[in-house]
């Protein structure tokens, strides 16, 4: 069969406002990189005899031009990509889709993932993929061809007369390295900027899966939705790809996109080793637990190529912590950033705002910590609102389990995006929980932008730097 691929676009999270003392700009950016799920997709199909094209709608040109754009492709089947924070323009999408071709539109990503039942009930949608999307999708095409019912494909909802049908769990794929790698030909790989940013550099980057799921409980993440069974490729495979990806588009940098890079530490070893013997001159990030790393297991990350890693502290708070199913201390998140930074390594640590019963006492002591780590161990701090994602914990605790995510809340002001659990329930308007961020982010982005350039005052990517975070 013929397959289009559409990344949808999120409009709101695409146009960047970069803000200086110096100058005031508009620049574009594709803030989420390359489709890679997607491409991961599209590899698979084609290992299966299936022709396949993927449309990444980047940008408004091709946003104005997606009707010409799939009228002309005449492909048996479209699939697009959802995230909740653009469900609104990937439904948009498929109006479109359905509007110029009368084909099947089948939806997958975590917002399908999360809430089937509820988006399959859109007209414009016929299909919904729930978590890994391979196996399924080659599944799901063999019955379309064959004409045989869709109840015998396990992992999706669909509409039967009227109703919404959700068949049996797919079980999640054992052997990661059956999946061929990403296929990085349908894109324009150009189009996409991404960089890893620590104290020793900024390097152009692109992104490379060694793992899939989390072990791990968070109530507000949507890892959640994928499994919690972690599964690992073969550390030479992985570094077989990163070579490769160097070789074909000589960008240095390689961000890992595991939901959690430090799982089983002897298998980190073996990937860092098997860069240093094949003597790659490469530099990598990844997001790490703090429970998974050591000062030994640090040097050898660092020695490997490593200069970024980051954590998620989320709260100073015990109760909150407990609430956010985050199984950690302070002195464990001290000791991570401490022996991250004693190993030339950049820690960044994520915190959130307008969580669970967070009081004026809690907020202050969250900040007072961040504070701490940044001015003691040179931490890269980043606050963030939390969000509302459908299948997790926290959407139960908003009151927002069967909510369709496209219809319009009185409480929310913005369109296009994720509820806010703070303004959903009742703890701040829109406008003070992104004042109080919007506070807490511009202490450590001023300090962080002069604090390197003071580093490395005679370099462009210094004066980059400082112009992007200000």
């Amino acid at each position: 069969m013929k397959i289009l691929l559409i990344n949808p676009p999120v409009f709101h999270a695409k146009e960047v406002r970069i803000k200086s003392r110096l100058f005031t700009t508009e620049k574009y950016m594709n803030v989420f990189g390359e489709p890679i799920g997607l491409m991961y997709l599209a590899s698979y199909l084609q290992a299966n005899g299936h022709e396949v094209q993927i449309v990444d709608v980047s940008n408004d040109k091709i946003w104005n031009n997606l009707p010409d754009i799939i009228r002309k492709s005449g492909e048996d089947l479209i699939g697009i990509s959802s995230m909740t924070t653009g469900i609104i323009e990937a439904l948009e999408t498929a109006q479109i889709c359905k509007e110029e071709l009368n084909v099947p539109v089948v939806f997958g990503g975590a917002h399908a993932s999360g809430t089937p039942e509820t988006l399959t009930k859109h007209p414009a949608v016929d299909i919904s993929v729930i978590g890994e999307g391979e196996q399924t999708f080659v599944e799901l095409l063999s019955t379309i061809e064959q004409g045989t019912s869709l109840k015998e494909v396990d992992g999706i909802c669909f509409k039967h007369n009227g109703s919404i049908v959700r068949t049996a769990p797919r079980q999640l794929i054992g052997d990661l390295d059956s999946i061929p790698w990403p296929a990085r030909d349908l894109v324009d790989m150009k189009n996409y900027y991404m960089d890893i940013s620590s104290h020793r550099g900024i390097w152009p980057a692109y992104t490379v899966f060694a793992s899939r799921g989390c072990p791990f409980n968070c109530s507000f993440c949507t890892s959640n939705i994928w499994g919690r069974r972690w599964r690992k490729r073969d550390p030479k495979k992985v570094v077989d790809e990163i070579e490769a990806v160097y070789e074909q588009f000589r960008r240095p940098g390689i961000k890992f996109g595991d939901f959690v890079f430090n799982v089983d530490k002897n298998w980190v070893k073996q990937i860092c080793n098997e860069i240093l013997s094949r003597g790659l001159d490469i530099k990598w990030s990844a997001k790490t637990s703090i429970h998974g790393v050591t000062p030994e297991l640090l040097d050898l990350m660092n020695r490997s190529g490593c200069v970024l890693l980051k954590y998620g502290g989320e709260s100073a708070d015990q109760e909150i912590l407990s609430l956010l199913n985050k199984k950690q201390t302070n002195d464990e998140v001290e000791n991570a950033i401490k022996w991250t930074r004693e190993a030339d390594i950049s820690p960044h640590l994520y915190f959130l705002v307008g969580v669970p019963q967070e009081t004026e006492e809690s907020k202050k002591r969250t900040f007072e910590f961040a504070k701490r780590l940044f001015h003691k161990y040179d931490a890269k701090i980043k606050f963030s609102t939390l969000y509302v994602f459908p299948g997790t914990e926290i959407e139960e605790m908003a009151g927002l389990k069967g909510y369709d995510y496209y219809t319009p809340l009185p409480e929310i002001e913005s369109t296009s995006r994720a509820p806010l659990y703070s303004v959903v329930t009742g703890m701040y308007s829109e406008n003070e929980i992104n004042r109080i961020r919007e506070r807490y982010e511009k202490y450590f982005a001023i300090r962080s932008a002069w604090r390197y350039v003071r580093r490395n005052p005679f370099s462009l990517r210094s004066w980059k730097y400082i112009f992007r975070n200000l």
